[in-house]
This record gives C-alpha cells, sequence and structure tokens, in this order.
C-alpha cells in the first residue's frame, strides 16, 4: 500500500519575495527599507535554519564613499562565525552577507565599497530561525548601520515582514506500508498491518490540531473499502480507536476528519465473493492540515 501525504498548510502563505524600495531621510543617514512579505515558518525547522533571502541591490540607489565603512549591528550576535545576529523578533536572526553565503558584514568590522554602489549589490539580507518562532506583523528598522567617520549614512531594514508559523511539518511526502504474507481462510480479516503518519510536531498538544482526510481515486465495494486487484479482497483504514476511514466522504463532511496519525491497515474478504492471491499495490492520499 502506498501512500501519499500533501501538506495543505492552514493560514500559510506562499513565501513573497517581492521587493519593493522604501526610502526615508533623517539628517544624513539613508534608513532604507526592503519590504519583506509572507514568511511560513515551521515550528520544528532547526534552528540556524536559512529562512528567507532579500537582494540588497535596491540599496546601490544611495552613493556611498569608496572608503571604509564601520559596521555597527544593532542586536547581539547569535553565531559569529556565520555573521548571524538577533533582530527583536523572538526566533529569528539575521546576516548581511554576499548571495553566495559568504563573505558576511560582522559587527566592529569595515568594509569598503566602490562609488557606484556595485558590491552593495553582491549582498542580501538572509533571515533565519534562531529558536521558537512567535507569528506576527514586524517591521525591522535599520539592523545595521554603516557609518564614516562616526557620521552615519547608510541604515538598512525589512519592512511589512508577516510571519505565518506552523507547529507541525509532514517529514516525507510518500510512505510505503507492507502488509505481512497472509493466508487465504474463512476469516473476515486476512491481514493487518499498523501505519505511522510522517508527520512531526514541537510539542504534544500541537498533534491536536491536525486535520488529515484520506482520499482514494479508484473502485470502492462501500464508502469504508477499496478494492485491491485481487478478486475477492478489499482494504479499509482505521484509527487506533477503532474508527474507520469513510472514503466516500468529501474534505468538507463533518466526519471525514481525523487527528490521529497512527493507523492500521487491514485486508479483508469481500462477502459472496472467492477471494483469489496474489500481489497488489493500492495507493491512497493522505491530504494533511497544518493549523
Amino acid at each position: 500500500m502506498h501512500v501519499s501525504l500533501r501538506a495543505r498548510p492552514l493560514r500559510l502563505m506562499a513565501l513573497l519575495l517581492l521587493m519593493f524600495f522604501v526610502a526615508a531621510s533623517a539628517s544624513a543617514t539613508s534608513t532604507l527599507m526592503l519590504k519583506a512579505g509572507t514568511l511560513p515558518v515551521r515550528q520544528i525547522q532547526a534552528n540556524g535554519s536559512l529562512l528567507a533571502t532579500f537582494p540588497a541591490a535596491p540599496l546601490s540607489r544611495v552613493n556611498l564613499p569608496a572608503q571604509a565603512l564601520q559596521v555597527a549591528m544593532s542586536y547581539p550576535v547569535w553565531n559569529e562565525n556565520r555573521g548571524i545576529y538577533h533582530t527583536g523578533i523572538p526566533g529569528i536572526g539575521f546576516s548581511f552577507c554576499t548571495q553566495e553565503g559568504s563573505g558576511c558584514l560582522h559587527n566592529g568590522s569595515a568594509y569598503r565599497l566602490d562609488p557606484a554602489g556595485e558590491g552593495i549589490k553582491n549582498f542580501a539580507i538572509r533571515l533565519y530561525k534562531t529558536g521558537d518562532v512567535q507569528a506576527g506583523d514586524y517591521d525591522l528598522p535599520a539592523l545595521f548601520t554603516l557609518s564614516l567617520n562616526g557620521a552615519p549614512l547608510l541604515a538598512p531594514g525589512l519592512s511589512a515582514l508577516r510571519l505565518n508559523v506552523s507547529q507541525c511539518s509532514v517529514t516525507r511526502e510518500n510512505l510505503r506500508v507492507t502488509f505481512p504474507d497472509a493466508v487465504i481462510s474463512a476469516a473476515p480479516v486476512l491481514s493487518r498491518v499498523s501505519f505511522h503518519l510522517p508527520v512531526s510536531c514541537k510539542n504534544a498538544a500541537d498533534y491536536d490540531n491536525l486535520s488529515i482526510h484520506f482520499s482514494f481515486n479508484g473502485t470502492r465495494p462501500d464508502a469504508q473499502h477499496i478494492a485491491t486487484s485481487l478478486p475477492g479482497i478489499s482494504l479499509r483504514v482505521k484509527n487506533e480507536e477503532g474508527r474507520y476511514v469513510d472514503f466516500s466522504a468529501p474534505a468538507t463532511g463533518q466526519n471525514a476528519r481525523f487527528h490521529d496519525t497512527d493507523y492500521v491497515a487491514e485486508l479483508t474478504r469481500n462477502p459472496g465473493e472467492q477471494p483469489a492471491a496474489g500481489t497488489f499495490v493500492v495507493s491512497i492520499t493522505a491530504e494533511v492540515e497544518l493549523r
């Protein structure tokens, strides 16, 4: 039996990497904000995971002198080797590196930019997961400042950053379930096998927020049984509490949804039919909503 899992995030929007240029001048300092958009985050992602990259090309509109500029980060360092600093948002860090992921600017260092700003075009603001993330809408003005002889010249940041956080994640898209060998007999259930959907949540209570719908694109003797390629033999699925999947129920049906990750598949005899021995493969889709 082949189970295909499709993650259908609830309230999670696709990552938008649209860049908009917003400038606000205060004395001689140019505060430039890149518009970030919506960023989906999985709480179970490892700390240090790269979440998004925002190219710094719009920052080249500011004419910077071809001299050594001092770098002052606005937040403490999180990982010195990777040049990652805190942002003030719980669980979110940033770096200002070349787009190849190297050559990061560090607090207290100096960097020389050419007059045309070509050097800064090769950089990007990168966001990382550094801990438990708190969903919400944020602006990140002046993540760091570039100065010349103590005079601030450029303070880049991010605006309109929306963090949508999922506490759970599908860790594999496909799962193969193999029944143990069975002998045809008069028993109504010929074989059964337990399986676990590859869904992982940050906390035990988060599993209650899962919503799972099973579907099968093929012949069904009835709502709870799906046909195999073997005459007289069908398959059904239930959770560990004994509730069987209704493969005829629409995804919006009141009783179509499950919140479990542990199930049992059973091979059964069709009433009034002579079963035949052999092998078979069926594919079932489990659509998982992550709230």
